[in-house]
């Protein structure tokens, strides 16, 4: 936990309580459940003058700002910003902490919205203009439908220009800033795990002595390659520990909370192994061979997005927790094994260790890539799968289908 050690200030109060951390609501018909589908937006930094993928949601960003306000190692870092009616984070001091090269030249940063337009920038153009990424404003927190939950802000002499609903920012040379695929296993010391293998095995109910009707194999880097080819088939979200909606009020959800990137498990299972109806049940093998997730109705594959969800420890609701196997951990390829003491075992990203530098310790910016070498991302989807002891992202490197 970051230390408290400042008080802020009227002003600085009014800062915090215009943000969606100070603002969460109530789900409709559930007591004492949050929604947090605009608290768990993220916000995706990467390219070629960043030394790795990170991956910050609302409630990090927003972790930031209040620390700042309550820490004063971290307040002296400057990174609150308010400006011409926003509240939010100085985007170049925060880029700087999450290790963006500073001496490159020419450097342009794109930034994507969620639509998926894109714009494109001149770091130098940038720096007269002092940017900033917004989340709210004297009226409260920016708000999908509107600008946010994040927005791109740069106040320049000849009006203000900005990108709302703001995903992704990419930094590199050049006019348009290459894609390091930093999340892929394209690199010393993942390669390894490159040809580290996936299996769908398919059954016939009443016949699976005849053995599987058909197997498909992946290796990581033909996921991996898929996902270049076929984009639509991306997916990615938070993970949790235990627990719905239905059992939070009496027993509560463990602590922990990661960002996994991957493919989408429906289309693997439709696109490329064929499944055309999901009528009977599925087990899923971790790397020790045994079962550790059984998914008895496999209509649970087929429902809509938003249907998918996990808990934080604090009772918040994030929607989009969709079926995936994913082969990405908070922006890191994921290790084949539970190891911590690998050379591609990463704890806390750079932001992470720049603000530990300054002297301010926190969570913001934890990786810990250990949990391959791929992962089963399971959401509680309401009614068919979820709840008390039943695994939302376990380390899988086979699914068994009994079909109808």
């Amino acid at each position: 936990m970051t230390e408290t050690d400042r008080e802020p200030s009227r002003e600085e109060q009014s800062f915090l309580d215009a943000l969606h951390i100070s603002n969460m609501k109530d789900l409709s018909g559930l007591e004492g459940i949050k929604d947090g589908e605009e608290l768990y937006d993220t916000l995706t930094i990467t390219g070629e003058a960043m030394p790795e993928e990170q991956i910050y949601s609302v409630h990090d960003l927003e972790t930031l700002i209040r620390d700042s306000f309550q820490n004063q190692r971290m307040y002296g870092l400057g990174l609150p910003l308010e400006r011409e009616g926003y509240y939010g984070i100085d985007m170049l001091t925060f880029l700087e902490l999450c290790g963006m090269d500073m001496e490159q030249d020419r450097l342009s940063i794109l930034a994507r919205d969620e639509s998926g337009a894109e714009r494109i920038y001149s770091l130098k153009e940038l720096r007269k203009s002092q940017p900033m990424i917004a989340l709210g404003g004297p009226d409260g927190p920016l708000e999908k439908g509107g600008r946010g939950p994040i927005s791109l802000e740069i106040f320049q002499e000849g009006g203000r220009d900005s990108v709302q609903n703001l995903r992704y920012m990419r930094v590199g040379p050049g006019k348009t800033p290459e894609d390091p695929f930093y999340g892929f296993h394209n690199r010393e010391p993942f390669l390894e795990s490159k040809d580290r293998v996936f299996t769908i095995e398919i059954y016939q109910q009443g016949a699976e002595y005849l053995g599987a009707v058909t197997t498909k194999e992946f290796t990581t880097e033909a996921l991996e390659a898929l996902l270049k080819e076929y984009p639509e088939a991306a997916a990615g979200g938070y993970y949790g520990a235990l627990g719905n909606v239905e059992m939070f009020s009496y027993m509560g959800v463990g602590g922990w909370l990661d960002h996994f990137e991957g493919i989408d498990l429906k289309w693997l299972l439709r696109e490329q192994a064929g499944v055309e109806d999901f009528e009977g049940y599925g087990e899923f093998i971790g790397r020790d061979g045994q079962v550790y997730a059984t998914v008895e109705d496999l209509a649970y594959m087929d429902g809509e997005k938003a249907a998918y969800y996990v808990l934080t420890s604090e009772g918040v609701r994030i929607p989009g927790a969709e079926p995936m196997i994913a082969f990405s951990k908070n922006g890191y390829p994921l290790l084949p094994e539970h190891d911590h003491e690998s050379e591609g075992y990463i704890a806390y990203n750079q932001l992470n260790q720049s603000l530990e530098k300054a002297g301010v310790a926190t969570e913001t910016g934890v990786v810990k890539n250990h949990s391959g070498p791929f992962a089963a991302c399971l959401g509680n989807r309401d009614g068919y799968y979820g709840g008390n002891e039943t695994e939302t992202a376990g380390d899988c490197v086979k699914i068994r289908l009994y079909l109808k």
